[in-house]
């Protein structure tokens, strides 16, 4: 089923402009409204109404018999369905028209969304300011879901471009049969990965808002191959096509090729959007373009800063990016992650990616004179999660996510091919293990400077407290409030420019480490339940204050081992301590905090998953033959 937005609508009603005092007929002054708006649906023959509303200037005029006459003045033709809308799963509300029952102009701004609507020929308003705040008024306000994708009782389609049809496993197999048929064996997992990965990141917006996993890992899956093994080929031809094909990538946006040239470009792709985004033919340079859009999507519900001159000058507007990300190149990850390190002014995130590897063996020719002709796989989609949303929702990453759909597909499809559904669901936990497993390794090759500089003020910390588990936000503290014994000193930056940057980065810190502790501001500083979380907030909020932006770690000191040319992507300089010039690492503090939280938002996913196998290994664990339970090993067992 599909979610409608077809009962939006302005109703006739009439709003006061202009009240006068008069004298009524016992003596009494009282207000009476001489010119009011007034808004009219017209109808057609048979009483229904039609697509538009006219709204007038209505004027009261009282003749010396006392009949009383009503002379209207037309300022406006607008659409009938129109509202103010609250998606949500975003933070703004959107002016909306729908247009022959398709969303078709919305907008933050009401002067804008105005213009947009009047650009369409049948429409107009008369540019008055007093009147058009009157017409602002007449929005209904509501919230409900306009941004496309999954809800939980069926799929939202503003743009009625979306075939939800449920077509059962059908897709799915016709796109298995003709990968297994022309591509190599281990290009036909990588590919049927991405099979798998594109059916979970329709749901994974659900899961990060609503997940029993606060911390969910939306990994963004990392396609690594060469040109000529059917990476493009595949997005365009399987993955797009389940998606629902070229016109739900007209006004969903869910194949890109090539870089985000422009901030307004990145603004609509992530703009009340939910479905998953395949970004296809990155090369390094489109890569670095897009890192800002890469950080933002994994975990949580993240923001992403995009500048936008209406909002002032140099002011970022931050707009909520829910979209599941498909990245396909042939730029090795380690490269990638240096630019990361380099560009990013968000914490280094390894544990993020799921690295899919290709194999250089070409693409076998005659798959493009048989391409696949392949259903949308939305309405399936929909089946899967009505019926197994409370064990999806479970899930504590893309990966626990991926096997538990591969489950459950096998399931629906069992009753009409039991032996195709056994060897699809074999083919699925093997090239999910095995990504798994290349990723894993992949982190480990991985020289991880953000891991080093965490791995060496743990140590500092211990052996300066003389304690055996500290947290994350107690080893930041320590360091904020010793940053002589841990060979850092604060500092400023002398560009004004960049200094106002750097400290925008700080106070996004500080606020971040704020919601995630509880720390509030009283009339006598900083307050919280976790002493450790104060003291560091408060700190932070004195540096800010004070305009200290980086903090300085010296080179062969306690947090930087060794004399390394850059540390966290940062060239070695000059740093003055105490008068005497050492080697050390300008490192931007708002970064430099936002490491150590992120370290606190990796041990709640431990704890999480201990708990999870704690659970497991209890005897009041559920029956294996539970039908709702999407266990790998309970399948593996069952089968």
């Amino acid at each position: 089923m599909s979610v409608s937005i077809d009962n939006i609508s302005l109703i006739e009603q009439e709003s006061c402009i202009h009240y006068v005092q008069s004298i009524s007929e016992d003596g009494k002054e009282v207000e009476v409204c001489k010119e009011f708006l007034e808004v009219i649906i017209p109808k057609d023959n048979n009483g229904n109404p039609l697509d538009y509303v006219m709204i007038y200037i209505s004027t009261k005029k009282e003749s010396d018999n006392g009949d009383v006459t009503i002379d209207r003045k037309e300022i406006a033709k607008l659409p009938r369905q129109m509202a103010l809308i609250k998606d949500p799963f975003y933070e703004e509300e959107y002016y909306i028209a729908v247009i022959d029952g398709k969303l078709r102009v919305k907008n933050t701004d009401f002067r804008e969304f105005l213009e947009e609507v009047t650009n369409i020929k049948k429409y107009y308003v008369i540019k008055n300011e007093q009147y058009m705040e009157k017409i602002k008024e007449l929005f209904p306000e509501i919230t409900y879901p306009i941004s496309p994708g999954l809800v939980d009782d069926g799929f939202v389609d503003p743009y009625k471009v979306v075939d939800t049809t449920d077509y059962g496993p059908e897709p799915l197999v016709e796109a298995y049969k003709w990968t297994r048929a022309y591509y190599p064996l281990t290009n036909a997992k990588r590919a049927w990965f991405n099979v798998l990965a594109i059916i979970a990141k329709l749901m994974t917006p659900l899961i990060r808002r609503y997940g029993k996993s606060r911390t969910f890992n939306d990994m963004i899956v990392y396609n690594v191959a060469k040109g000529g093994v059917g990476r493009s080929t595949y997005a365009r031809h399987v993955l797009v096509p389940l998606l629902g094909g070229e016109d739900v990538d007209t006004k969903m946006d869910v194949y890109l090729a090539g870089s985000i040239n422009t901030s307004q470009q990145l603004r609509n792709l992530v703009d009340l959007n939910r479905m998953p985004l395949i970004l296809d033919e990155q090369t390094l340079e489109a890569l670095k373009r897009n890192i800002p859009n890469i950080l933002a999507v994994t975990v949580g519900f993240a923001k992403i800063g995009i500048h936008a001159s209406r909002y002032g000058h140099g002011i970022g507007a931050k707009f909520w990016n829910l979209r599941g990300l498909i990245i396909f190149t042939n730029v090795q990850f380690n490269t990638f992650l240096r630019e990361v390190l380099r560009e990013a002014s968000d914490f280094a995130i390894v544990r993020r990616f799921a690295i899919v590897p290709w194999d250089a063996t070409s693409l076998d020719t005659k798959a493009f004179k048989n391409l696949p002709q392949i259903k949308p796989i939305i309405g399936f989609v929909v089946r899967l999660w009505k019926k197994y949303k409370d064990v999806l929702l479970e899930s504590s990453d893309l990966f626990d996510l991926m096997e538990k759909l591969a489950i459950a597909i096998a399931r629906e499809m069992s009753p009409e091919n039991e032996k195709l559904a056994k060897e699809i669901l074999d083919f699925s936990i093997e090239s999910i293990k095995e990504i798994r497993e290349i990723t894993e390794e992949e982190k480990v090759d991985v020289k991880d400077p953000v891991n080093e500089l965490i791995n060496n003020a743990y140590d500092f910390v211990i052996n300066q407290l003389n304690v055996s588990n500290p947290t994350a936000i107690r080893v930041l503290r320590y360091i904020l409030e010793n940053p002589h014994q841990a060979g850092a000193v604060f500092a400023s930056a002398r560009d004004k420019q960049k200094a106002d940057k750097l400290l925008n980065e700080l106070y996004s810190a500080m606020t971040q480490l704020a919601e995630m502790y509880n720390v509030a501001e009283g009339d006598k500083g900083p307050t919280g339940p976790d002493p450790d979380a104060v003291i560091a907030y408060s700190i932070l909020k004195n540096l800010h204050e004070n305009r200290k932006v980086y903090i300085a770690l010296l080179a062969n000191g306690q947090l930087v081992r060794g004399m390394p040319h850059t540390f966290l992507g940062v060239e070695r300089d000059k740093v003055s301590v105490g008068g005497k010039i050492k080697r050390g690492f300008y490192i931007p503090l708002g970064f430099f905090v936002k490491i150590f939280l992120n370290k606190v938002s990796e041990d709640m996913i431990n704890e999480e998953q201990n708990e999870e196998t704690k659970e497991t290994e209890t005897p009041t664990e559920k029956p294996l033959e539970n039908e709702n339970s999407l266990s790998v090993k309970q399948q593996q067992n069952n089968s």
